[in-house]
């Protein structure tokens, strides 16, 4: 509470911790409300399906994950309802490919997704909500995973929403799907999961956790056998022999080059295939300045430059 004074030479100040002049606490002023309201940190939700099994709540900063498995349309939309979603001022909701496999008509999956951004936008005004676009599938509900593709797109821009497209980043040029990135023909391995929280991150109210990076760096989770580090990372050299894991300082030249160095021989190639519509590693589809995929010179193929060609016939 403001407590002015006229006495000459007194500047005007405020009474230590909102108290009166008989030492009660009086209430708040408006501008520390409305300090307190605009420094409040904004959350996030991401509700879905089982396909993001492997999100928790510090994948992202700020953000509650919510997976119901086996979900469909009409569930997310029954628990959205039931949900307090004023708490939150971006929601994210990846759903659909159940309402695929169980034979759902199209029709009344889009017309759930229409009820479910609707209702968010009437309940919590100011609040954005996003699409998450169906996972490429592998089985006989490929086509139909294309069709709610692109029925979604067109529902995003008519509702007004963010729409985000997860099918050019999990297939090839040639559209067929990246199997490296499923466990099964369904759901997705850790690489595909990586690949779908690069996707979401897009988003502008969404990024990766801090926290969640410090814990994978300093823990051993791509190591066989983490017991044989358990004095730290600095005393991991102490275990391996070091002429062993440099065989270039071998003093010996009978040796042939196979023989002198084992272990190249289980080094491999990977292929890092970058943007969906002409294959350049430093930028991505949204950046690309072609509007579709490109044609080879080489090979005639889609997608990638004559410079980055795989298929292409070495010259003699």
């Amino acid at each position: 509470m403001l407590k002015c004074t006229n006495e000459p030479g007194v500047e005007r100040g405020i009474t230590p911790d909102n108290e009166n002049n008989d030492g009660s606490k009086s209430a708040p002023s408006y501008s520390e409300v409305t300090k307190l309201k605009f420094n409040k940190p904004k959350r996030s939700l991401v509700i879905g399906d089982s396909m993001i099994r492997d999100l928790t709540c510090d994948t992202f900063e700020n953000t509650d994950i919510k997976c119901i498995r086996g979900a469909t349309t009409s569930t997310i939309r029954d628990s959205l309802n039931t949900m307090d979603v004023s708490v939150y001022d971006h929601i994210v909701v990846h759903v659909g490919t159940n309402d695929i496999s169980m034979s759902i008509p199209l029709e009344k999956t889009l017309s759930n997704f229409e009820e479910i951004v609707a209702s968010t936008q009437v309940s919590q005004v100011g609040s954005k909500i996003a699409i998450s676009g169906p996972c490429p599938r592998l089985d006989q509900y490929s086509q139909g995973a294309e069709q709610l593709d692109i029925s979604l797109q067109d529902l995003s821009s008519r509702l007004d929403c963010r729409y985000i497209q997860l099918s050019a980043s999990m297939t090839y040029a040639d559209g067929e799907a990246d199997t490296g990135l499923f466990a099964d023909n369904f759901h997705l391995n850790h690489q595909g999961t990586d690949r779908l929280i690069d996707k979401l991150t897009q988003v502008p109210w969404l990024c990766r956790s801090s926290s969640r990076y410090r814990r994978l760096s300093n823990s051993d989770h791509r190591v066989s056998n983490p017991d044989r580090f358990r004095r730290g990372n600095w005393d991991r050299r102490d275990y391996h022999d070091y002429r062993r894991l440099n065989p270039r300082h071998e003093t010996s030249g009978n040796r042939n080059p196979s023989q002198q160095f084992p272990r190249r021989s289980q080094y491999s190639i990977d292929i890092v295939r970058g943007c969906y519509n002409c294959g350049e590693n430093n930028h991505n589809l949204e950046r690309c300045r072609f509007d579709r995929p490109i044609q080879c010179r080489s090979c005639g193929r889609h997608g990638h430059k004559e410079k980055n060609c795989m298929y292409k016939r070495p010259t003699y």
